[in-house]
């Protein structure tokens, strides 16, 4: 519904090595999804092997979010056209963004 690919285990390290104990890093958003179109970014590897972080997405409608499983658990509380605010932190900011939720976008993982 958003159209973001994250992955627990891959993510904690990279989190732990920013310094944040909570939230959810988007590793890829798929293009002309709704997240693309609210501007959220993925990670992105730069100069063949250094790991430039994509958004975190602290927390949903205010619910804050540890794990992928939160986000699909919350999502499944909302329909297709409804608006959500999303909290991020993006290199080392916060900002929020609302998104206008829309269909399927992947398989487990994505969401």
């Amino acid at each position: 519904r958003l159209g973001i690919y994250g992955d627990d285990d891959i993510s904690r390290p990279i989190l732990a090595e920013m310094g944040l104990r909570q939230g959810l890093l988007v590793l890829s958003v798929a293009a002309g999804s709704p997240a693309a179109r609210a501007g959220l970014e993925g990670t992105r590897v730069i100069n063949g092997s250094e790991i430039l972080p994509g958004d975190v997405i602290l927390r949903l409608d205010g619910e804050l979010l540890e794990e992928m499983g939160d986000l699909i658990e919350l999502l499944d509380e909302y329909q297709i056209g409804d608006v959500v605010r999303l909290d991020l932190w993006r290199l080392g900011e916060s900002r929020s963004v609302e998104v206008t939720l829309g269909g399927e976008f992947g398989s487990s993982g994505s969401d």
